[in-house]
C-alpha cells in the first residue's frame, strides 16, 4: 500500500503544478509581435473571400498588417475600426484617429464573415496614421 501512495502523491503534485502553470501563463501580446504579412484592406478581403481555406491555414491567428482608409469607428469601450472590408477590434485607440484617415493597423487575423463579406481582426494597434 505504501508503494502505491507515494507515486500517486507525486503524480498529483505534478498535475497540480502543470495546471497552475497553464492557468497563470501570460496572454499573447500581438502588439509586441512583428507582423508576418502586410496587405491593403481590399487585397486582404479579396484573398480571404476567394481562397479562404488555403489562406487561413497560412494567415490564421497570425499578426498581419492592414493598410486602408477608415470608413467608420464604432463602439465606446470596445472600439471597432472599419476599413473597406476589414473590421478591427482595437486594444486602444488614439484621439487623433478619425474617419477618412489612412492608417496601418496590426492585428491578429481571426476569420472571415461570409454574410457581411468582412475580414475580422482583433487585438488591433495603429502602427502609423496619415491625413
Amino acid at each position: 500500500m505504501k508503494r502505491i501512495i507515494l507515486p500517486v502523491i507525486v503524480a498529483l503534485f505534478m498535475v497540480a503544478a502543470i495546471v497552475y502553470y497553464l492557468f497563470n501563463k501570460p496572454h499573447r501580446d500581438v502588439a509586441s509581435e512583428k507582423a508576418l504579412y502586410a496587405f491593403g484592406d481590399t487585397q486582404l478581403n479579396l484573398l480571404l473571400s476567394t481562397k479562404f481555406d488555403s489562406a487561413f491555414k497560412i494567415l490564421g491567428d497570425q499578426p498581419v498588417e492592414v493598410s486602408g482608409t477608415i470608413s467608420s469607428i464604432e463602439g465606446d469601450s470596445n472600439q471597432l475600426i472599419i476599413l473597406e472590408g476589414v473590421v478591427v477590434q482595437m486594444q486602444e485607440i488614439n484621439a487623433d484617429v478619425t474617419v477618412g484617415r489612412v492608417v496601418s493597423i496590426k492585428g491578429r487575423l481571426t476569420g472571415f464573415d461570409d454574410l457581411f463579406g468582412e475580414v475580422k481582426l482583433d487585438q488591433g494597434v495603429i502602427i502609423n496614421s496619415q491625413k
